[in-house]
């Protein structure tokens, strides 16, 4: 079962995937950690999000992400109609 989802990169040449200790509850918060990590760096040739069974230790909002602590409890935001 998946508890998080973690931001990878491929930098210049390689192939093989780097991931730092940051994950996420959802899909589209690591999503959007790694596209903003990959507008900062210069390396950066590929992204992707890869499911996790770790914990969840931050939460992004841009345009940045904060570390949560261990009595943190995701909630969706509410989708709005205009």
């Amino acid at each position: 079962m998946t508890t998080s989802f973690a931001a990878e990169v491929q930098t210049g040449s390689e192939t093989s995937w780097h991931r730092n200790g940051q994950r996420f509850a959802t899909e589209a918060e690591a999503q959007g950690n790694v596209d903003h990590l990959a507008g900062r760096w210069f390396a950066v040739t590929a992204t992707r999000v890869a499911e996790t069974d770790d914990p969840v230790t931050h939460v992004w909002e841009f345009p940045g992400n904060r570390e949560v602590g261990s009595d943190f409890v995701h909630v969706p935001p509410q989708s709005v109609t205009i």
